[in-house]
């Protein structure tokens, strides 16, 4: 028999080890009419031993315990569990049983369990209390936003997305101090909030998290290259709202200030100066704004050239929407599409492009010959769901235009199950000469197998996956198969957003066909990057 604990003994029975506790010997000494200490004077220890009782080892989990608890019968469902480890037996309450699996619901309800971070319910239930108990002016929000990790997922695959994200939530963690607390929000955001801290010190925290961001992950023997947009807003900078908590009022500053850096070129830290308004409230003024702008003719097309790769020459001239709003400034489509589509407003605005593109079109025309076309990009809404063949038919014929005046580029996903309407209405615009693209090529695309049935002209392949193909190796690789990808659809490819000769001088040797970006615009306009369209 094994020593005493706390007044129950492991013993030693022909089916292994068990628990004989004090209650179990005080009821079969007490029997029920008061004869038990009697009738086992002469027993043993272990004829007084339960007919079951519970053995558990190191191995067995909360989960399983619990259930092994409750499967017992009633009488005995609530009796002492013997634990046997490596330092010997122990004895385990019931009641200490349920609290530690309480304790894990708890860390489980409160981490993300990807990462090991806390999550977002941990930040509303106990962020506020931590809040409270610090200097209010000295409190920072850092709100963090990965660069183009769609295209991890969509290129490698969602395991190779996993394990970046349980790095980056690493990485995260050792770039702030004692007392900080790293969060992730969901999907590819996280949030950082730091106690005690002052503007230098929060801008000092985002700046080691942004160099930890744009090192290499690595997955599968690859480099793969990231970057991230962090708002950073200090309480001392900021107008509290009376309807909102401290640390609500917080989050939506560092979050529009994250928005913000991503309107203005990604890949760095942006802060809430002293006085700015409140993101949500820009968002609400443009939405209102939205419901006047095409009546009042506030909307403008800017264009910039689109490089033949091969000769040098004008290929077509790509356009792009631009609004101001006064007291915002300029509305990006990144900012304003979104809110468009929620209001129901993106077909009146895709309509009103398509005819003022047109008639960009005619002047052109006009003065130059057919020869170079202006190219809109379009939702893929529009080609999954509405009648692009017919409408641009229509809008055309308007003009007097032959369908090689006009490229139309969608971007966003395809569904599944839209693919064959989409595919009708691609080649009904073939049949008019109209040339068709799919942007973000390698990032948000539909799949290969549903790729080959749909008959784009071109395909624009992400940015994301350009960037680095001049001083990265395996970026280059990447952009060659794609290329090889897509002339095997028998389709050509381009590019968009080059900043540099060398990124041009792979492009040419991988036989990219287009080219666009900052680079283009200086070579083919250098009086200036945009042309602005006259009225």
């Amino acid at each position: 028999m094994s020593p005493d604990l706390r007044g129950v003994a492991v013993l030693d029975a022909l089916n292994g080890p068990a628990l004989l506790t004090r209650n179990a010997t005080e009821l079969h000494l007490s029997g029920r009419l008061g004869y038990g200490r009697a009738l086992h004077s002469r027993s043993t220890a272990g004829q007084l031993l339960p007919e079951s009782s519970l053995v558990l080892t190191d191995e067995t989990t909360l989960d399983e315990a619990a259930d092994l608890a409750l499967g017992r019968e009633e009488a005995s469902r609530y009796d002492d569990l013997l634990l046997l480890g490596e330092t010997g037996p122990h004895l385990v309450t019931v009641s200490q049983l349920f609290e530690q699996l309480s304790a894990s619901f708890r860390h489980a309800a409160w981490h993300d369990q990807l990462t090991g971070l806390v999550n977002r319910r941990w930040l509303a239930d106990r962020g506020p209390s931590i809040l409270a108990r610090t200097d209010p002016g000295q409190t920072a929000i850092l709100y963090l936003d990965l660069d183009n990790f769609k295209t991890v997922n969509d290129t490698f695959g969602h395991e190779a997305g996993d394990a970046v994200l349980a790095e980056f939530g690493r990485r995260l963690s050792a770039c702030l101090r004692d007392g900080d607390t790293a969060v992730r929000l969901g999907g590819d955001e996280f949030a950082a909030v730091l106690l005690g801290a002052t503007g230098p010190g929060a801008e000092a925290a985002a700046a080691r998290i942004l160099d930890a961001a744009t090192r290499p992950f690595e997955h599968g023997g690859h480099p793969l290259r990231l970057s991230a947009t962090i708002g950073v807003a200090i309480a001392s900078d900021v107008s509290l709202d009376d309807a909102l908590s401290p640390l609500d009022a917080l989050l939506r500053y560092a979050d529009g200030a994250m928005l913000a850096g991503k309107r203005t070129g990604k890949r760095r830290v942006q802060t809430v100066a002293s006085g700015d308004a409140d993101p949500f409230a820009r968002k609400a003024k443009v939405q209102r704004e939205l419901l006047t702008a095409l009546e009042e003719d506030a909307f403008d097309l800017r264009y910039e050239p689109v490089l033949k790769i091969d000769d040098g020459g004008e290929a077509a001239l790509l356009s792009s929407l631009h609004w101001e709003i006064p007291g915002l400034g300029a509305i990006t489509p990144e900012e304003l599409l979104p809110v468009a589509e929620r209001s129901h407003q993106l077909g009146e605005i895709g309509r009103w492009e398509l005819e003022r593109l047109c008639r960009k079109a005619a002047q052109i025309a006009a003065a130059e010959g057919p020869d170079r076309p202006v190219v809109l990009r379009a939702s893929s809404a529009w080609l999954a769901e509405g009648s692009p063949a017919e409408e641009v038919a229509a809008t055309l014929a308007g003009h007097g235009l032959p369908g090689s005046a006009l490229r139309l580029v969608f971007t966003g996903p395809i569904p599944s199950v839209r693919i064959q309407h989409a595919q009708t209405q691609l080649r009904g615009l073939d049949l008019q000469g109209v040339q068709t693209g799919l942007d973000d090529f390698g990032g948000c695309h539909p799949r290969l197998l549903d790729l080959r049935s749909l008959p784009f002209s071109m395909l624009y392949v992400s940015q994301a996956l350009t960037e680095d193909i001049d001083t990265d190796d395996a970026a280059a690789g990447l952009a060659a198969s794609l290329a090889q990808t897509a002339r095997a659809l028998g389709m050509s490819v381009a590019a968009t957003g080059v900043e540099r000769h060398g990124q041009l001088e792979v492009l040419r040797e991988l036989g990219y066909r287009e080219a666009s970006g900052p680079l283009v615009s200086a070579l083919l306009k250098p009086e200036a990057r945009l042309i602005t369209e006259g009225t």
